[in-house]
């Protein structure tokens, strides 16, 4: 969404801060036009570009988590902590992000519960990264998964 709305409305970008409610308002416009626009145009954008492997860094509907799981992507549910979020939210937009912002549709279907992986993402950049190689390590080995909710979750 970020691509397209600078394209569209470069000047929304030209301040430091993020243009959230902006991001929020077109990803919904144009939901409304197709409930799967964004599913589509990322799997098109995979199938036409063909890479050896693919990350989807931003899934925020469950309709994406669905769309995701059905063509074989394992989700991983990214947690943080509020106070830390909303840190480096003031940090990157040099702005407080609104209450309506935070509580908005994108920022709250998606719940733990609905992914089988999950990683904290609340310290260092290297504690994320060291949880992935561990979670990757998982996947290649699914022999030495312990149960549903796996290790990855308590830090390992």
């Amino acid at each position: 969404i970020k691509e397209i709305a600078l394209e569209l409305f470069p000047e929304s970008f030209k301040n430091e801060r993020k243009p959230r409610q902006l991001l929020q308002e077109l990803g919904d416009n144009l939901r409304a036009l197709d409930p799967q626009v964004w599913e589509s145009y990322l799997f098109a954008k995979i199938e036409s570009e063909k890479p050896r492997h693919a990350v989807i860094t931003d899934c925020r509907l469950v309709g994406e988590l669905n769309s995701a799981t059905e063509n074989n992507f394992i989700p991983v549910w990214v947690d943080c902590k509020d106070d830390v979020k909303v840190r480096r939210l003031i940090e990157r937009d040099k702005v407080i992000p609104t209450i309506d912002e935070l509580n908005h549709k994108t920022e709250q279907d998606l719940q733990p519960e609905m992914f089988k992986f999950s990683m904290d993402n609340s310290n260092h950049l290297f504690d994320t990264f060291e949880q992935i190689d561990k979670l990757v390590f998982q996947l290649e080995n699914p022999q030495l998964l312990m149960s549903s909710k796996t290790a990855i979750e308590i830090g390992i």
